[in-house]
């Protein structure tokens, strides 16, 4: 064999063994792998090599079937530990068996099997202090540390004392034993040692890419938030100084619209952290889908009507008209796609939306017979024109069938490149820091749309050409609704939807609660319209002694969170209990609890206790003792700000920025109730 060709097969076996070896590196040392799970994995396969170079040595010197076995087991559990904490998620106890197997039951195996202190095995030792360090920490570390010394000192007292019981080598099986366990021990030792720096430095490279994504992204917010505050005060000065009522009024639209983007920034951040945090959850509830998606044209209808484009929109017809799930963000997913859509596509162009129907689970084949055959135009710019929803009201739904819908949003705009595509989902990172920067908007759209539609058991994906547009698309399946519940409630909406240029709250005093003068004046200026008195509370002890005085007084209660001297959790706890204990003598006084029950208990408490006990306990022709409807109205919107106004006794929850459609909704459905 000539030269040339010897080292030829031996590069191509080295480079075969460092594909196997990046092989091995992907599969155990994955990014996405938790940095604990990665150190056990390397010390595993340190663990595999070295006694795989162990059991050579054992076939050079002959060594006794038991060793054989024991080697055996070995690599079996080694095998075994890395599918079990790779593949079912069982690092706790798969560490804990390797550390307790191999360094208090294996070695000392060995020791005792293989000549003690004649062969190297001692030296195993070492390397059960090295898998201790690696693995455990705090106390854990430092008990198996003691363990781990007390069996080594009983081993080396039963070799001293009792030699008999330590199994012989000869002098050239103890030579050969020496030399393979001192480099084994070596060779695991360097196997660790190499992985873990090489673990660090891509640890370190990661962190440091994480920490330049951030700052970018921290830049980019600080950015989209001074812009709309640079024209909010900007345009308050211009209208402070307008010389004529039609530039003020030019400027105070300027300044809606730039709150309204400011407010859809922080509102971006604030699902972020939630999701980064874990807290992120999703409120199914009955909605009207065609309703829904008639809201969502609308609003993206204007943007796209500002660029000149046009609106394709086509629903499926076989869609029930009532769907079970989170309306909210379902809504808030299509709306972000098409958004998207319009920004990134010139003037002229076209954006379009089609909602079809992929899977119906259970008999439908009925149901068109239900409905009243209309069609609805869905608000498109242009001459885009939406297809709805050919179901009537009369669509009876029944809970629990399952619908599957695919939602597709396209466009022809820019598109995204193949590179650009793989960084689209990815936390704190832009497709294209320059097409922020044309473009604007917070970069988190899709992210917080793609976790959104994972939570209700979807995928995004997205297909794109540079040059010619995109298409992000999505499937959900929705359980179907109560259909007399939804259109009951969509009702309801709409009738006060529609009576809010003529509500009349007159004869009606609400107390407000709130400690801020700025949020006073913007809830006086708001309900003053309505002809609605109201009382002004700047603490929750200041609104606790209103309702002592004059209990009667008020009909509603709008109640912040965070107020000096006592919060309105607080104040709320102590009107539900000065409620619970005048329901309480009433209903002594007037010696019939059952009709008291039935005077109070169409006030609704809201899942108060005392309100409860309240009502139940009041006598025939209490009615003034109905718990009063307390609506929270804070600035703390989080799914369990919302549960603790809940537990207090709280009726409802408003959240700042005051939506004018909410507050009167929520305002004169409970007078209403009240009426």
């Amino acid at each position: 064999m000539s030269g040339a060709s010897y080292w030829g097969r031996a590069m191509r076996r080295i480079a075969v063994t460092e594909r196997m070896m990046r092989f091995f590196g992907d599969l155990l040392y994955a990014d996405e792998l938790p940095f604990d799970v990665r150190v056990f994995n390397m010390v595993c396969l340190a663990g595999f090599v070295a006694t795989l170079l162990s059991m050579v040595g054992h076939f050079i010197e002959q060594s006794i079937a038991v060793i054989w076995f024991i080697k055996m087991v070995m690599l079996v559990g080694i095998v075994l530990f890395i599918y079990l904490t790779n593949r079912k998620g069982k690092y706790q106890l798969c560490k804990w068996v390797a550390v307790i197997g191999f360094c208090d039951v294996i070695f000392p195996l060995v020791f005792v099997f293989n000549g003690g202190f004649e062969g190297g095995t001692a030296t195993y030792f070492v390397l059960s202090f090295v898998v201790i360090v690696l693995l455990l920490t705090g106390p854990a570390r430092v008990l198996m540390s003691i363990i781990t010394l007390l069996v080594i000192g009983v081993l080396f007292w039963l070799n001293l004392t009792y030699p008999q019981l330590i199994y012989p080598l000869t002098y050239l099986q103890g030579f050969i034993d020496t030399l393979f366990t001192f480099l084994i021990s070596a060779s695991f030792i360097a196997i660790v040692v190499a992985t873990q720096n090489r673990m660090s430095l891509l640890e370190r490279a990661r962190t440091e890419a994480a920490a330049r994504a951030k700052g970018d992204f921290l830049a980019q917010m600080s950015h989209e938030m001074r812009t709309p505050m640079n024209a909010i005060i900007g345009m308050s000065n211009i209208a402070r100084r307008a010389p004529d009522e039609a530039t003020r009024l030019e400027s105070i639209v300027k300044i809606e619209n730039a709150s309204k983007h400011l407010l859809g920034v922080i509102n971006d951040i604030l699902d972020m952290a939630k999701i980064e945090a874990g807290k992120f959850e999703l409120v199914a509830e009955d909605f009207d889908f065609k309703a829904m998606i008639d809201t969502v044209v609308n609003i993206s209808s204007a943007s796209i009507a500002n660029k000149s484009q046009h609106l394709e929109c086509t629903v499926d017809e076989r869609i029930p008209r009532y769907l079970h799930c989170d309306s909210q963000r379902l809504a808030q997913v299509i709306t972000n796609l098409m958004s998207n859509a319009s920004k990134f596509t010139a003037e002229g162009g076209t954006v379009g939306l089609t909602v079809s129907c992929d899977a119906l689970e259970g008999a439908l084949e009925d149901a068109d017979a239900k409905g009243d055959g209309k069609e609805h135009e869905g608000g498109a710019a242009g001459d885009g024109q939406g297809r709805g929803d050919a179901r009537g009201d009369g669509h009876e739904g029944g809970a629990g069938r399952g619908v599957t819908l695919s939602v597709s949003v396209t466009d022809t705009g820019i598109g995204i490149s193949d590179e650009a595509l793989s960084r689209l989902f990815t936390p704190f990172e832009q497709a294209d820091n320059s097409t922020t920067r044309v473009y604007g908007g917070t970069g988190l759209g899709l992210v917080i749309s793609q976790r959104i539609i994972k939570a209700m058991g979807g995928l995004i994906a997205v297909s794109s050409t540079p040059g010619e547009g995109s298409c992000f698309s999505f499937t959900v399946t929705v359980p179907q609704a109560q259909a007399q519940n939804a259109a009951d409630q969509h009702q309801e909406t709409g009738e006060l939807d529609g009576a809010f240029r003529t509500l009349d709250l007159s004869g009606h005093v609400i107390l407000l609660a709130e400690d801020v003068e700025v949020n006073q004046e913007i809830a006086l200026a708001l309900l003053e319209p309505t002809g609605v008195s109201i009382d002004v509370a700047s603490t929750g002890r200041e609104a606790v002694e209103a309702i002592e005085a004059n209990p009667t007084r008020y009909s509603l209660i709008l109640m912040d969170i965070q107020m000096p001297e006592m919060d309105g959790l607080e104040a709320t706890r102590r009107i539900r209990a000065l409620e619970a204990h005048r329901a309480g003598g009433a209903g002594g006084a007037g010696g019939s609890g059952e009709s008291g029950a039935g005077g109070a208990g169409e006030s609704g408490a809201g899942g108060s206790a005392a309100g409860e006990s309240g009502a139940s306990g009041a006598g025939s022709g209490a009615g003034e003792l109905r718990p009063l409807p307390i609506v929270a109205m804070t600035a703390n919107v989080f799914k369990e700000d919302v549960e603790r106004c809940r537990a207090a006794g709280m009726d409802d929850h408003i959240g700042k920025p005051i939506d004018m459609t909410e507050l009167l909704t929520k305002i004169e459905g409970y007078l209403r109730r009240e009426a």
